[in-house]
């Protein structure tokens, strides 16, 4: 896959820095202050929405030394994985010779699973390439914030951060960020909403430069006071003024904003108001989106008028154009007036964007459309379609999330059966039996109904597997049984009926070598092995789910050799897996304790010095992946 086409999965908005406008504002007193900290590891902007964290980054980071790597975080990053991705694409953008050290990231393969590994593993790599002074700005953090995962991860990483990196977070809230530790290292520095209070003078030289308006002194004064600074009220207060309407300013903050917003609607061209309001559907928009969703012919024009008005927008520049999105506030006054005014004009463009969005590839976005306009039920029919890739693809949190749309009355789960295998999958892989068989007993019936037998296949041996897990071999053995029988016929399906079979035998065996069937388990998993081997050479666009599965069935034969006294088979196999692990780039979970099993067999076998060695590589990667347990036992 080309550079092109990897960075078209991913929005290049998030990871490109907004272009800094001429009629900024250069905050120098907030500028030195940023000045002044840039040596400590984190330097922490936090103040409620409109007090301009995100204009001041953009107006430092465009004049500060070194490299600058930018993350604009959205409300759809909370899983960490994806998280971690658009961070590797943050430093991509810099640094285009971590294309090679962070290729599998890019294109969205985790090396680990692992919050302690996968903050060790990026540190490791930016240690060795990242040259540069560098800083790293997370803007929007709040959205993430209250993600264990993520706020753990951030917390691995800043702990062994590489010292040429700084990073600067933006949130609205305190929530998520290790602040405690390294304040008593005097390794943070804050900015908070009295810094960024804008003062009577600031006021003055802002209405100047954004506006061309001079404010008396006394105005100025009185309206920093009533609005306690809040920038984005003052910036609405100073172009009703510029438009020769003096108003009275007072009342709550957003009760403020709000009137202030409306005020300022109500001045402007008609075609611009419904431009403005059409376009708030949207997080981000370019001509083509507004174009084609809206159906506006002039959506060049109208976009250039906006942006020449200061309307409270943001434009960054990518390969494929300009992007532009309002400032949070704005987008949600705009929205909640678009829904007052014609629900049902609201809902129609959302049909239309999720359709396109559907169109494009862009399956979460379409989804989420879909949800917005109201059609709970299509929208249902879309995560069904999509659920494995998402599954593959590793986006688990959206996952989850969609089970727990539809979970709400009335309940639709049973509309997108794929969906609840795959988030029982998800649920069986972090252990959790119960609610794995829950969502597979919900999505049975209906795939019975619908008479699916691949996915039908593929759910009853998930049920074994998860009796098997559960020491229950007398009940896996008929669920994967079963699962086989429904894959006889289905040869023409091509590689993932191959697949399933394979897995079907390998849940089949493993029960019933803890019933007493020694010898015939082993046979049948050695029949396994060779069948995925075949599978991975003929079938490659299942490569990687045949190697993991083929590591799997290697490391269960290795044990049952060993169990037979068949060392030497045992230690073959364990290598075999072993090279699987390394060179496939596989998901090292499991990965210690087959090398601890591995390191076993060679100090047994005499062969001391290489025993050592791969012990000692068990504990680092059992450390990595935070299997604190099996680090402390090998150490």
């Amino acid at each position: 896959m080309s550079e092109s086409q990897r960075a078209s999965l991913v929005l290049l908005t998030k990871i490109r820095v907004p272009r800094r406008r001429p009629d900024i504002l250069r905050r120098a007193r907030l500028i030195e202050a940023l000045h002044q900290n840039i040596h400590r590891r984190l330097i922490f902007v936090t103040a409620p929405a409109g007090f301009g964290k995100t204009t001041l980054l953009v107006d430092f980071t465009s004049e500060a030394p070194g490299r600058v790597c930018w993350y604009h975080i959205t409300a759809d990053d909370r899983d960490v994985g994806r998280f971690v991705r658009y961070l590797g694409w943050a430093f991509r953008q810099a640094y285009p010779e971590l294309e090679e050290p962070l290729h599998d990231l890019l294109e969205g393969r985790l090396p680990t699973r692992s919050i302690q590994g996968l903050a060790g593993w990026l540190n490791n790599i930016l240690a060795k390439y990242v040259d540069d002074f560098t800083i790293l700005v997370l803007d929007d953090y709040h959205l993430v914030g209250e993600q264990l995962e993520i706020v753990d991860f951030v917390e691995a990483f800043l702990e062994h951060l590489p010292e040429q990196v700084h990073l600067i977070v933006a949130s609205r809230s305190v929530y998520g960020i290790p602040t405690t530790r390294l304040l008593l290292r005097n390794e943070l520095g804050v900015l908070g909403p009295k810094d960024l209070r804008f003062t009577a003078k600031e006021l003055q030289e802002l209405a100047q430069v954004a506006y061309g308006v001079l404010l008396p002194e006394d105005y100025a004064e009185d309206l920093a006071r009533r609005t306690d600074g809040w920038v984005i009220a003052m910036l609405l207060a100073v172009r009703l003024r510029k438009e020769g309407r003096l108003l009275l300013i007072r009342g709550e903050r957003e009760e403020l904003y709000t009137f202030l917003a409306e005020e300022v609607l109500r001045h402007l061209p008609e075609h611009l108001v419904r431009f403005l309001l059409e376009t708030s559907i949207f997080d981000e928009f370019n001509e083509t989106v507004c174009r084609e969703v809206l159906e506006e012919p002039r959506a060049a024009s109208y976009l250039a008028e906006v942006e020449q008005r200061n309307l409270f927008v943001l434009r960054v520049d990518t390969p494929q154009g300009e992007v532009y999105r309002y400032h949070q506030l704005f987008a949600e006054f705009l929205r909640t007036r678009l829904h007052q005014e014609s629900l049902q004009r609201m809902q129609a463009l959302h049909r239309r964007a999720a359709d396109w969005y559907w169109a494009h590839g862009a399956v979460e976005e379409a989804v989420a459309h879909r949800l917005a306009a109201g059609d709970r039920e299509g929208a249902a029919a879309w995560m069904d379609a999509a659920a494995r890739e998402m599954f593959i693809s590793g986006k688990l949190e959206s996952l989850r999330e969609w089970v727990e749309v539809l979970a709400q009355p009335p309940d639709l789960r049973s509309k997108a059966p794929r969906l609840l295998l795959y988030q029982a999958k998800v649920l069986s892989n972090q252990n959790r039996f119960a609610e794995s068989n829950a969502l597979l007993e919900m999505a049975r019936p209906v795939l019975e109904r619908l008479g699916d037998r691949l996915l039908l296949a593929n759910l009853l041996i998930t049920q074994g597997f998860n009796a098997y897990m559960q020491q229950r071999y007398a009940e896996a053995l008929p669920l994967a049984q079963a699962g086989a029988g429904l894959l006889t016929d289905l040869e023409s399906m091509g590689g993932e009926v191959e697949l399933r079979r394979a897995q079907a035998f390998r849940v089949e065996a493993l029960a019933e070598y803890h019933l007493g069937n020694r010898q015939q388990a082993i046979e049948q998993l050695e029949t396994v092995a060779e069948s995925l081997e075949r599978l991975g050479r003929a079938e490659p666009e299942i490569a990687v789910e045949g190697k993991y599965n083929l590591a799997l069935v290697l490391q269960d034969l290795g044990v049952f050799y060993f169990q037979q006294g068949r060392l030497s088979d045992a230690l073959r196999v364990f290598e075999q897996a072993r090279q699987l692990w390394q060179e496939g780039k596989l998901n090292p979970v499991e990965l210690p304790v087959l090398l601890n099993n591995l390191a076993a067999l060679y100090l047994r076998s005499g062969q001391n010095d290489r025993a050592l060695q791969i012990y000692v590589e068990a504990t680092e990667i059992a450390r990595q992946v935070n299997s604190r347990w099996l680090a402390a036992l090998l150490s």
